[in-house]
């Protein structure tokens, strides 16, 4: 039978995957956006997500710092305790730069034949970091260091793609007179390849946060080495 300290965190763990699903579910909301064009009635859900998410992020930064008070937690589990508090603001970040990005999508022509080789390179990116963040959030919550090695040892293509994407945008557009919706469809472009590489670092510092739960590195704050 689980002791009133072992239930608050089982509990804050049970919190922390139901968080992670929504964002996962955000995740695939974006790729469907990204494949089949602009859906009003598929970008109503995201909304809903989003204050699902919004409701568990303030439940768990309540419910974190309680049992840290109620417990007097040794210092072990007072690391899990401090990277539990940033995992869930890190998870919540994911989901505010996903809103970002199908904000962003509906604002442009994304539609036009024109992009389908952008949205190819999107969705790629999109489903390598999804993969990663449910491994990340995983490895986090069954504080399992070999699988947050891993995720940072991952290489997800996606700086090669950011790159490409930005790359094409200049090649397909530079003979051609550009119309003022061009102009602002190549600057959201780019927007959305920079808000995708802010992602990949949410996911990273989780799988770190994993590593500084389990051994007390913290690697978030590591300068890198010259």
């Amino acid at each position: 039978m689980l002791g009133n300290k072992d239930r608050e965190f089982a509990q804050i763990n049970n919190d922390l995957q139901i968080l992670s699903a929504k964002v996962i579910d955000q995740f695939a909301l974006t790729e469907t956006l990204l494949a089949n064009g602009w859906e009003d009635a598929l970008s109503e859900k995201f909304p809903e997500n989003e204050k699902s998410i919004s409701y568990l992020k303030a439940i768990l930064l309540e419910k974190i710092p309680r049992t840290a008070l109620l417990f007097s937690p040794k210092a072990t589990d007072l690391r899990k305790l401090v990277a539990c508090h940033d995992v869930t603001l890190l998870i919540e970040g994911i989901d505010d730069f996903l809103i970002t990005i199908v904000s962003s999508f509906k604002e442009m022509n994304f539609n036009d034949s024109d992009y389908a080789d952008f949205r190819v390179s999107m969705r790629k990116m999109l489903q390598s970091l999804k993969e990663s963040a449910n491994a990340a959030i995983y490895s986090f919550i069954r504080e399992n260091k070999p699988e947050a090695l891993r995720i940072l040892g991952k290489d997800m293509n996606i700086k090669q793609l950011s790159v490409e994407i930005t790359g094409n945008i200049v090649a397909s557009f530079q003979e051609i007179p550009l119309s003022g919706q061009q102009v602002l469809d190549i600057i959201t472009l780019n927007k959305m390849a920079y808000i995708i590489e802010k992602i990949k670092n949410c996911v990273l510092n989780i799988a770190k946060s994993t590593i500084y739960a389990t051994e007390g590195t913290n690697l978030r704050h590591q300068l890198p080495q010259s």
